[in-house]
C-alpha cells in the first residue's frame, strides 16, 4: 500500500496544472499523479484542437481563459516554446449573430474588428449559399484578435518537466478501479462504512488490486470519466461526456494554399481559426499546411463515453462536408487524410467548469471543450481549495472566490456563446 498527502487522478492538462500549483504553493506536499494512459497528456488532452480564445458571454469563463492564456504567454517569454500563434478567431454569420459577438467583446473589453462581406467573397467564401440546406447567409465576420492556436504537446511537456523537477511521482498505465470510502468515526466493525455512517474518500484502489491512501485529499481531474468513479460512491456532478471529432484536410490545391496563407488578418499571414454557421470550425495547422476541421454539434448526437473513441467518416461526409463545401467550395471533392476523436466533459447546467469538494475529494470537470484554454486557472483554484483558502489568486492579478465554481455555493455567470 502506498501513502501520499495528495493523489491526483488524471494526467491530462487539468491534472498536471493542478499538481503543479499544489507543489508551487506547498512544496512539501507528497503527491502522486495516476493515469490509465502510459504517458501524461495522452488521453483527451491529446485530442484537443489546440485553439484558444478569451471571447465568452460569461465573465467567469473570460477570467478563467484570460488568466490562463496570459500565463502561457509568460511561459513562452521565459523560453519554453509553446508555439503560440495569435492568429485570431474569425466568426462568420448573420447580422444578428455578429451583433451578439460584438456585444460580448465590448462587455469584456476584448479587441475585435469587423470583416466585410466583400473580403470574405474575395477569399472564396460563399455568403449566400444554396437554400436547399437552409443554410444561414453570411453578412460578414467579427475578427477576435486575442485568440489563436498553440501546441498541446509542448504545453504538456512544460508541466511534466516542472513536475518531475518538483519531485512529483507519476503512476501511469494503471486504471483506478474505485474510490475508497471510510467512516469519519470508524467502529472497527467488518463491512464499514455502513449507510448510516458519515464517510470520506480516503484513497483509490487500482485495477491491479494495489491500494493508494491519501492523508489529505484525492483530486479527480479525469474529464469525461468523472462520473465513472463518482457514481458508484453516490457523489453527483452535472456533467456528461460527448464525443468530439477532428478531421484533417491538407492544403493540397493552389486555391487552398492561397486560402490558408492569406495576408489579410494577422502578422503570421495565416487564416484565423474560422467559425462557420452551424458550428463548423477550421483550424489552420501551418506546420502541416493543413486544416483541422471539426463541428460543435448539440442536439442529435448522444452523450456517451467511449473507451477508445474513433472518428466517424459518416460524421464528416454527412454532417460537415455538405455545409463546409457550400460555404467554401474550395473544399469540394476533398476528403480527410487523417482524423481523431476524444471527449468533451460537458457542463450541463451553465456551461462553466466545476471545481467542487465533497467528502474529501476535489473534483475538477465540466470544461466543455475549453480545458486547454482554462487549465492554469482551474489548477490554481483547485490548489487553493486544497489549501483551504477562500480566494484563488490567478495569473495577471485576477482573483476568484474558490466556492464560486463549486456546487454548494455556486456563483457564476452562465455561458451562452457556443462556438
Amino acid at each position: 500500500m502506498g501513502e501520499y498527502d495528495v493523489i491526483v487522478v488524471g494526467a491530462g492538462i487539468i491534472g498536471l496544472a493542478t499538481a503543479y500549483h499544489i507543489k508551487r504553493l506547498s512544496p512539501g506536499t507528497k503527491l502522486v499523479i495516476v493515469d490509465m494512459m502510459r504517458s501524461p497528456g495522452s488521453g483527451d488532452t491529446s485530442k484537443s484542437a489546440g485553439c484558444y480564445r478569451t471571447i465568452f458571454s460569461s465573465t467567469t469563463n473570460y477570467i478563467l481563459s484570460k488568466s490562463t492564456i496570459e500565463f502561457y504567454k509568460s511561459i513562452e517569454a521565459q523560453g519554453h516554446d509553446l508555439r503560440i500563434m495569435e492568429i485570431g478567431y474569425l466568426i462568420l454569420g448573420s447580422t444578428d449573430r455578429l451583433r451578439t459577438i460584438e456585444n460580448f467583446a465590448r462587455k469584456l473589453n476584448i479587441a475585435y474588428e469587423n470583416v466585410e462581406k466583400k473580403l470574405l467573397n474575395k477569399l472564396g467564401i460563399v455568403t449566400n449559399p444554396d437554400e436547399e440546406l437552409s443554410l444561414e447567409p453570411i453578412d460578414g465576420g467579427v475578427l477576435i484578435r486575442e485568440a489563436g492556436i498553440l501546441s498541446v504537446d509542448k504545453l504538456v511537456e512544460f508541466y511534466v518537466s516542472m513536475l518531475r523537477r518538483m519531485g512529483v511521482e507519476f503512476l501511469l498505465g494503471v486504471r483506478v478501479k474505485r474510490l475508497l470510502l471510510e467512516p469519519l468515526k470508524p467502529l472497527g466493525i467488518e463491512g464499514e462504512p455502513f449507510p448510516w455512517q458519515d464517510v470520506k474518500v480516503t484513497g483509490i484502489e487500482l485495477d491491479t488490486g494495489k491500494i493508494l491512501k491519501a492523508r489529505e485529499k484525492v483530486i479527480l481531474a479525469i474529464g469525461a470519466w468523472t462520473c465513472e468513479l463518482l457514481d458508484p460512491v453516490g457523489i453527483g456532478v452535472p456533467v456528461k461526456p460527448k464525443k468530439r471529432q477532428v478531421f484533417v484536410i491538407g492544403a493540397e490545391t493552389a486555391e487552398l494554399r492561397e486560402f490558408m496563407n492569406t495576408p489579410n488578418f494577422n502578422p503570421y499571414k495565416i487564416l484565423p481559426v474560422t467559425i462557420l454557421p452551424r458550428g463548423i470550425y477550421l483550424r489552420p495547422e501551418p506546420s502541416e499546411q493543413a486544416f483541422w476541421i471539426g463541428m460543435s454539434d448539440h442536439i442529435g448526437r448522444p452523450y456517451r463515453l467511449e473507451p477508445t473513441p474513433q472518428a466517424e467518416s459518416e460524421f464528416f461526409i454527412y454532417g460537415i462536408y455538405p455545409v463546409l463545401s457550400k460555404y467554401i467550395p474550395k473544399f469540394e471533392n476533398l476528403m480527410p487524410k487523417a482524423s481523431w476523436a476524444g471527449h468533451y466533459d460537458v457542463s450541463l447546467v451553465d456551461g462553466v467548469p466545476i471545481v467542487h469538494e465533497e467528502e474529501e475529494v476535489i473534483i475538477i470537470t465540466g470544461t466543455s471543450g475549453s480545458g486547454i484554454m482554462k487549465a492554469d486557472a482551474l489548477g490554481r483554484i483547485a490548489a487553493h481549495m486544497y489549501l483551504g483558502d477562500t480566494y484563488a489568486q490567478l495569473h495577471k492579478g485576477f482573483k476568484i472566490k474558490v466556492s464560486d465554481l463549486g456546487l454548494k455555493r455556486r456563483s457564476v455567470e452562465p455561458e451562452t456563446l457556443i462556438i
